[in-house]
C-alpha cells in the first residue's frame, strides 16, 4: 500500500499514534468499548460496516474480533494509517476493504449498503459544508433500521469558570497519564505542533462545529432518531438510526 502515503500530520503521527493517542485522550479506550457495547447484533450475525477515518483500525479490530461474520469497508484520507490498520486486522483480511479517500469529496460511490456506519474524530476535519452533504450520503448507504455511530470533538458552551477549572483539570490530569504511561510530556508537545502547523486548506485541518448545529444536520439528513448517549468535555457519542 506504499503509494498510498503522502505527507501531512497524519503521516508524521502515524507510527507513534496507537501509543500516545490513549494518553493524549483521556476518554479514547472508553469510548471505544462503549461503542460497542452499543452495537445492536448477536455476536454470529452477518452484518456489513462502514468506518469513515479508521485511523490505525482500533474500532474495526474490536468489530472484526468479535463478529465472526461482520465485514467491514474502512476509508481513510492517511494511507500510512491504513497501513498500520491493516497489518492490526490481518488475520481478518478476507473481511475487510481499506479505501484512502478524502472524506471532504463526500463518500466513496458503489460501496452498496451497510447496517451500521461508523466514524470516530474524523467528521471535524470536515467544512460544515461537507459534514451536512456527509450525514446525508451515509444515511443513503444505510438499510432502514439501519445505525450509525458518530464519535468527535464537538463544541459546547460553558461558563467560564467551569471552562477555566475544565481546562486546569486538562492539564494536571494529561501530565499524570504521561508520567504513569513512561512517555515525556514533550511527545505530547510534539503532536500539538505538528497539529498546530496544519494548512489552512489541508483536509487534516481541525474544523470542530457545534454540537447542536451537527444534531439539526443529523436531522435534516433523514435519521429518524438522533440520540446523544454521552460527552466528556468536547467528546460526543451520538447514535443515529434511519
Amino acid at each position: 500500500m506504499n503509494q498510498n502515503t503522502q505527507s501531512g500530520q497524519f503521516a508524521a503521527r502515524a507510527a507513534d499514534y496507537d501509543r500516545l493517542q490513549p494518553v493524549r485522550i483521556e476518554m479514547y479506550e472508553f469510548y471505544h468499548g462503549l461503542a460497542v457495547d452499543f452495537v445492536p447484533f448477536d455476536t454470529g450475525t452477518e452484518f456489513r460496516i462502514l468506518d469513515l477515518g479508521c485511523g490505525t483500525g482500533a474500532f474495526i479490530e474490536l468489530i472484526l474480533d468479535r463478529y465472526a461474520n461482520a465485514t467491514c469497508v474502512a476509508v481513510d484520507y492517511s494511507g500510512e494509517m491504513i497501513e498500520i490498520a491493516a497489518r492490526k486486522v490481518s488475520a481478518h483480511s478476507d473481511r475487510v476493504e481499506f479505501l484512502r479517500r478524502d472524506l471532504n469529496g463526500g463518500v466513496p460511490e458503489g460501496l452498496g449498503s451497510f447496517q451500521l456506519v461508523s466514524s470516530f474524530s474524523t467528521i471535524h476535519h470536515l467544512t460544515d459544508e461537507n459534514k451536512t452533504r456527509v450525514f446525508g450520503q451515509i444515511h443513503d448507504v444505510l438499510i432502514q433500521g439501519g445505525w450509525f455511530f458518530l464519535i468527535d470533538a464537538m463544541s459546547v458552551h460553558f461558563d467560564d469558570d467551569v471552562f477555566r477549572q475544565g481546562r486546569r483539570r486538562y492539564r494536571i490530569r494529561r501530565k499524570e497519564r504521561f508520567h504513569r504511561a513512561g512517555i515525556c510530556p514533550e511527545e505530547a508537545n510534539r503532536v500539538a505542533e505538528i497539529v498546530g502547523g496544519t494548512e489552512a486548506d489541508s483536509p487534516e485541518k481541525d474544523r470542530i462545529s457545534p454540537l447542536a448545529a451537527q444534531i439539526e444536520w443529523l436531522k435534516e439528513a433523514g435519521f429518524g432518531s438522533v440520540d446523544h448517549i454521552w460527552h466528556f468535555w468536547m467528546e460526543h457519542f451520538i447514535i443515529c438510526r434511519k
